[in-house]
Formats: structure tokens, sequence, C-alpha cells
């Protein structure tokens, strides 16, 4: 990742819609544009543990997360089990 992600405003206008039309766009579809960044952060998240390179802090720090706790109750929110459980997996 390490650049951020579109506002809404921004990915609308790329594809020459108001922000209110495209969020209706989305809607249609069954998306929330909020969840749906959270997804591509989560999926983006899963490759960086992977690679064992970076710790929790740099990895929320690279996501736009505050700090690691930040990045901790999100992953466990999405995934169902702590960033420990996942690497004890690995």
């Amino acid at each position: 990742m390490g650049q951020t992600l579109p506002e809404l405003e921004t990915l609308a206008q790329s594809f020459h819609m108001s922000k209110r039309n495209f969020q209706r766009k989305l809607k249609q579809q069954g998306i929330i544009y909020r969840q749906l960044i959270e997804r591509i952060k989560m999926k983006y998240c899963l490759s960086l543990l992977k690679q064992k390179q970076l710790s929790y802090t740099d990895i929320a720090l690279q996501l736009g997360y505050a700090d690691q706790s930040s990045l901790g109750r999100a992953f466990k929110k999405n995934h169902g089990y702590s960033l420990s459980q996942f690497q004890h997996q690995t």
C-alpha cells in the first residue's frame, strides 16, 4: 500500500459521479465504502503478516491505523481472532 486510499469524493470524481450518486451505486451492489476500504486494508494486512518482515506497529502505521492496538481491534473484528493467534497459525 504505502499510499493513502482515496476518499469517497475523490473516487466518485474519478468515475465522473457526484459523491451521493456514487454512494447510491455502491449501495445497489450491497457495498458500503467504509467497509470496502476496511476489506482492502485487511487483505493487505494479511499479506504483510505472511511476509513476517514488519512489526505490528509498522503494519498499523502503513495501513493508516493510529497504533498497533487499533490494528488489532480491526483485525479481530474482521477475522474473529487476534493478530497473535494468526501468527501462531502460520
